[in-house]
């Protein structure tokens, strides 16, 4: 009876041995992969703007299984997947060690990345893509890590409807039909170019390239270097607005549109802010790619790089190349500013240039369009070329030209009318009143008159207004068939100004003409202040005064926005014509006299021959 209670206690535990057994076997259990394999549905981050096409590249394979205990999926028996090079595989070592790796540095299951030093590590040996992509999944994948990212035409820069974007790396465990929210970069940086405008006769915030301190020499002569602009000036402005007189807000607006004379320093303002998921990046290059018109010259070392308000002009170099057009291209490249950013840092680049000779005059302008190039793909960090660009934002300096007339009215005899006809012998010189200039007087007006073609100095190499004239010299030798005799002027042109107030004195006066008095006047212009497209809108002269003789005048300039020029006729009017020089008064005057001195005579002999008697 015992040896029967011992069987059956031995029997009971057997028993129990083998339902907890069955118990635990039964936690884990395999699992049988679809015959069309794992479909991964890609849902973008609402912020991505990109068009984007993604490949799988299988890490590692393994067996699948399913832990109910746990309520999830497993992956045993390990081994590199088709995703990997054999060298790969070989460098790499041992594909279960590394998955641990993987998985102790934060691999995800849910889209997000906790391994990005193994991703870049991986991403330099990929082999075959798994499954196929169409309309935002992934279908046909088998159990396994999987190296998710863009394709190499991804994002699709050659849609016009898509935006800049970053490229995405991620490692994703596939153990079933997968949704995955990407975690790509939300945004790319963008960037932004602003300038200053002035009026040299209401304020003198920037100094002219003469005057300014200390500086090197670029192309176009030796220019003075003007003194460093702030990057927090770039935080200075607002929205602006085509209707904004930028000499009543003042000349700290920024904005897409200035003018300026020939030879100014013009100060520029780049701010670029970073996009979100800076984290993604070991290494981060940048580059700021400036094409400046023939027109603009850059002032050398003048240029500034700050991240956040802290220096970091060393990171970067600047090269420069020929472009279309007489253009050059200036590029500041850095090959890693990953140290000195994080996500929304700003990256402000200021600089200056000078409006020089070759400048365009009128509508056309001198633009000056730039752009940044940025790493947009996590997958390289350091091994590849930034491959993202954002859209050029557009800047434009615009500058202007007067023309003077020198007319004489001509009565026609047989019909009356009077015409007025080009007029030689004259000379002309335009000054500018320029804030803080001295005081000279021309022609009894007395105030800070500078000559515009003198406003940068008077030394050789000095950029300066031009003037020019109609004058020409003698073609050919004289008696020849083709002989043409020289032309004195009769048009005077000075180009390269800015708005201001001028005054247009004449310095030679035709014999034989009255003195025209100096004529002021003030060149007004409307440009588009803020726009990615930003235009000459308005030019306008006009001025006036009073003249000792003719009195009250009116000054108005005939202008051309497209040619950029603002016109006028100077009339000269013969001086009075004195009775002595000729003509019928002469012949009065001599009769009279001679009548006088025949009386004269006769009056003396009768009185003489009156005394004889």
């Amino acid at each position: 009876m015992k040896h029967f209670k011992r069987m059956l206690a031995l029997a009971a535990a057997l028993i129990m041995i083998v339902s907890m057994s069955v118990s635990a076997f039964a936690e884990i259990q395999n699992v049988e992969t679809p015959t069309d394999g794992f479909e991964l549905t890609i849902i973008e981050n609402t912020d991505d703007n990109g068009i984007h096409t993604y490949e799988a590249y299988q890490i590692f394979k393994g067996t699948l299984a399913f832990d109910s205990d746990a309520q999830a999926y497993i992956l045993s028996d390990i081994a590199w997947g088709t995703g990997i090079t054999a060298e790969g595989q070989e460098a790499l070592g041992n594909a279960r060690t590394y998955a641990k790796d993987i998985v102790a540095a934060g691999a995800p299951t849910n889209g997000v990345n906790g391994a990005a030093d193994k991703a870049d590590e991986l991403s330099q040996y990929l082999d075959a893509t798994s499954g196929t992509y169409a309309n935002g999944k992934i279908s046909g994948l088998q159990p396994g890590y999987y190296l998710i990212q863009d394709a190499a035409d991804s994002p699709d820069d050659t849609d016009p409807e898509n935006k800049p974007a970053s490229k995405t790396k991620f490692i994703l465990q596939i153990t079933k039909h997968t949704e995955w929210v990407t975690n790509v970069k939300s945004s790319v940086p963008s960037v932004e170019k602003k300038t200053k405008d002035k009026n040299d006769s209401l304020s003198a915030d920037y100094q002219k390239a003469g005057a300014a301190p200390g500086g090197d020499e670029p192309e176009n002569g030796e220019i003075d270097q003007p003194e460093q602009h702030d990057a927090d000036d770039a935080e200075e402005g607002g929205e602006g607005g085509e209707n904004v007189d930028p000499v009543i807000v003042g000349s700290d607006l920024l904005m897409d549109s200035a003018d300026y004379d020939i030879g100014d320093v013009i100060p520029y303002i780049v701010t670029s802010v970073i996009g979100n998921g800076i984290d993604y990046f070991k290494a981060y290059s940048y580059q700021f790619v400036d094409t400046m018109s023939k027109g603009l010259t850059l002032v050398e070392n003048s240029w500034k790089i700050e991240a956040d308000g802290v220096d970091i002009s060393e990171k970067f170099a600047l090269t420069s190349a020929a472009g279309e057009n007489g253009a050059t291209v200036y590029t500041w490249a850095a090959t890693d500013i990953r140290d000195a950013i994080t996500n929304g840092s700003k990256v402000v680049l200021t600089y200056d240039v000078i409006l020089n000779s070759d400048a365009v005059i009128g509508v056309a302008g001198n633009p000056n369009t730039l752009k940044v190039v940025f790493d947009n793909n996590p997958n390289y960090c350091g091994h590849g070329e930034p491959e993202g660009d954002t859209p050029e934002d557009i800047n434009i300096i615009f500058t202007y030209k007067t023309i003077f007339n020198k007319v004489t009215p001509i009565e026609d005899d047989e019909t009356g009318e009077v015409e007025l006809a080009p007029l030689k012998g004259a000379d002309f010189e335009l000054y500018k009143l320029v804030v803080g200039a001295p005081e000279v007087e021309i022609d009894g007006n007395k105030n800070s008159w500078v000559k515009v073609t003198e406003l940068n100095g008077t030394a050789a190499d000095a950029v300066n207004p031009r003037k020019e004239t109609n004058a020409t010299e003698a073609v050919g030798e004289e008696g020849d068939d083709d002989y043409q005799p020289a032309e004195e002027a009769t048009q005077f042109s000075f180009t390269g100004i800015d708005d201001g107030t001028y005054l247009i004195v004449e310095t030679v006066t035709p014999a034989g003409y009255n003195h025209i008095l100096p004529i002021q006047f003030i060149v007004t212009a409307e440009h588009d202040i803020e726009s990615d497209d930003p235009k000459l809108t308005a030019l306008t002269g006009a001025g006036g005064g009073e003249d000792p003789e003719t009195g009250i005048y009116e000054f108005i300039m005939t202008s051309d926005i497209d040619e950029g020029s603002l016109s006028s006729d100077i009339v000269n009017e013969k001086g009075l014509v004195l009775p002595a020089t000729g003509g019928i008064g002469r012949k009065i005057f001599m009769i009279s006299g001679g009548t006088l001195l025949a009386a004269a005579v006769v009056l003396l002999i009768v009185r003489r021959r009156l005394a004889m008697r």
